[in-house]
């Protein structure tokens, strides 16, 4: 009976173990399971950081790779050194208009000046003519009714819808003594090589001097002084009328067939080590809603000789052949005549007529002078 129940026990016992062993195994191949979706898991989670890591390099690789804005371009296509261009404001919607917004004289984003000032309502024209009329100069000029008669054309303007060109053609063949070249015609740009007589510049540049030169302002009336503009510049009140300087200013009104009523305060400039003046306009869309109405005229004479490894070169962006880069080296009496509004429509910018100033190279000075001309009689207490 011992024996019988011994071997009826061994049984029992061996189940037991058996039982404990298998559910020792069911907790390795669980613990064993759950490490290697542990495993699979971080594998999985490095590869996708890795890959992200290369579509970001290859993202930056692209933008790299994108050809330079315009201002770059411009720049290099003459001799001197390149301006590095300011970075870019994120550009507008493409091709999709404003609805409830034509015709209201202002701006519906905060983006639209520095928009505008890139060339945006150019290239743009559906959404930004709508909803950044301001910047655009879209206030006025939207009908031509305005500007029929008077002076050049009427309507209190002094240049009519459709006169620019014949005033051109005018100064082309009527004041050959100026000795004038035609550099473009559309848009137009005329070059004066005998403007000024060396007395004339040398008096305008003792006046600067007298006067004392400031650094530029970015706008007329501005307090801004900043890095997109560098050259020295002053105010001359009353160069118009004097003896030494008179008729640099009855010639211009000549030219232009302005009267001298609408011509604001001559500007004085100097460049020295370096200095320059970046892309811009000068037409000023606030201008546009003043009394004075917009400058449809730019005069800039030069007052001294710069030779061409001096750099400090006018150039337009877009007035060359094919629309390239157009570059003005200074001379001694030199003067380019431009407008700075359309022909069609002569209270609406321009946007062809962007220019810069290039650096000027070390131990090399600059003396010009600009002359912004009105399209109604100019008061300085407007804008």
């Amino acid at each position: 009976m011992a024996y019988t129940s011994a071997t009826k026990r061994r049984p029992t016992g061996g189940k037991g173990k058996s039982s404990s062993d298998a559910t020792t195994r069911r907790r390795a191949a669980n613990e064993l399971n759950t490490s290697l979706s542990r495993g699979k898991l971080l594998f999985v989670t490095l590869w996708l950081f890795l890959i992200g890591g290369v579509l970001a390099a290859l993202v930056m690789g692209l933008r790299s790779a994108r050809p330079s804005e315009p201002e770059d371009q411009a720049i290099q296509a003459v001799p001197g050194q390149a301006i590095q261009a300011a970075p870019a404001a994120v550009p507008p919607p493409e091709d999709t208009a404003v609805k409830g917004t034509t015709g209201e004289c202002i701006d519906h984003n905060d983006q639209c000046s520095e928009w505008a000032s890139v060339g945006q309502c150019h290239r743009n024209p559906a959404y930004m003519h709508a909803a950044c009329a301001k910047s655009c100069g879209r206030c006025l000029g939207s009908t031509v009714d305005d500007a029929a008669g008077g002076v050049g054309g009427g309507g209190g303007l002094a240049v009519g819808a459709g006169k620019l060109e014949g005033i051109f053609q005018r100064a082309l063949a009527d004041f050959s003594e100026l000795q004038p070249t035609l550099l473009s015609s559309d848009p137009w740009v005329l070059q004066f090589d005998a403007f000024a007589s060396e007395a004339e510049t040398e008096a305008l540049i003792r006046l600067g001097e007298e006067l004392g030169f400031e650094p530029s302002q970015l706008e007329e009336g501005s307090s801004r002084v900043e890095a997109w503009r560098t050259s020295s510049s002053t105010t001359c009140v009353g160069c118009h009328s004097r003896p030494d300087v008179q008729q640099v200013f009855t010639r211009a009104s000549n030219v232009t067939t302005v009267p001298l009523k609408n011509f604001e305060h001559a500007q004085l400039l100097k460049y020295t080590d370096g200095q320059y003046y970046k892309s811009h306009l000068d037409y000023i869309s606030e201008h546009a809603q003043s009394s004075n109405g917009p400058r449809i005229f730019s005069l800039l004479l030069y007052l001294n000789d710069l030779t061409a490894d001096a750099a400090g070169a006018t150039v337009f962006k877009y007035a060359g052949k094919d629309r390239k880069p157009l570059a003005v080296q200074p001379q001694r009496g030199r003067a380019i005549l431009w407008p700075n509004v359309l022909d069609e429509r002569p209270l609406d910018r321009d946007e062809r007529m962007f220019h810069l100033s290039l650096p000027l190279r070390p131990g090399h000075t600059k003396y010009a002078m600009n002359q912004w001309i009105r399209q109604r009689r100019y008061s300085p207490r407007a804008p």
